[in-house]
């Protein structure tokens, strides 16, 4: 089977097509700012390394806003949020294979946060980059600590 994957960031995005298990070469680009257009800025990408075409279309995104536009514009695909994903692939494949439950933070333009039970992606909520850490300013750790300005 045949499938176009894609990460979609705030900063870059990343596609590539898989056959046969194995990852081929993966597109990087710069996402655009503004993300009313990233349906279309995806749709190029995955004409570009989709060659005879694939069964199916897997990727994350961080937004929830932006993977409802992505989920209307694409029919069919798994769309999902980035960190479950890469939390998904930590459980099975990475530095957590051998462990029941695993905890993910990724640091990038935000902070995205997971945590995979059994090998399989648990609900959303575990938004730790959404939390308050300074009570003063009333600000959140991703607002600390990520690449936005």
């Amino acid at each position: 089977m045949t499938k176009i994957v894609f990460d979609l960031g705030a900063t870059n995005t990343r596609v590539a097509r898989v056959a046969d298990g194995a990852i081929g070469e993966v597109l990087k680009v710069l996402t655009p700012e503004n993300r009313d257009g990233w349906p279309a800025h995806l749709l190029g990408l995955i004409n570009q390394v989709s060659g005879e075409g694939a069964e199916e279309i897997v990727g994350g995104v961080a937004g929830i806003r932006e993977r409802e536009a992505l989920a209307g514009a694409f029919p069919g695909a798994r769309i999902y949020n980035d960190a479950l994903m890469s939390g998904l692939g930590e459980a099975i494949y990475g530095a957590g294979k051998n462990e029941e439950v695993v905890g993910y933070i990724g640091l990038g333009t935000g902070i995205g946060t997971s945590r995979i039970s059994g090998k399989k992606v648990g609900t959303m909520g575990f938004e730790a980059g959404h939390h308050i850490v300074d009570f003063i300013k009333q600000e959140s750790w991703e607002k600390q600590v990520s690449g936005r300005v």
